[in-house]
């Protein structure tokens, strides 16, 4: 199959993400991370001649406290 071979160079692309933690007391600690923060448009692969495409994670963001007893 002809489609399958065919070679596609996708975009060069840059992704920032940030992350923050933050030392509440000794047992407890807050962390930030935010994911492709200015939500960039991206392709990670191709497949099949183009008929398969993997579209980047958009931004996404997380908040986890954690505490150790």
């Amino acid at each position: 199959d002809a489609a399958a071979r065919t070679n596609i160079k996708l975009p060069s692309y840059t992704v920032f993400d940030l992350f923050a933690t933050y030392e509440i007391s000794d047992d407890m600690v807050l962390r930030a991370n935010i994911q492709n923060i200015t939500d960039e448009d991206y392709y990670t692969a191709v497949y099949r001649g183009g008929s398969i495409v993997y579209i980047g994670d958009g931004r996404a963001a997380n908040l986890t406290l954690s505490y150790e007893f």
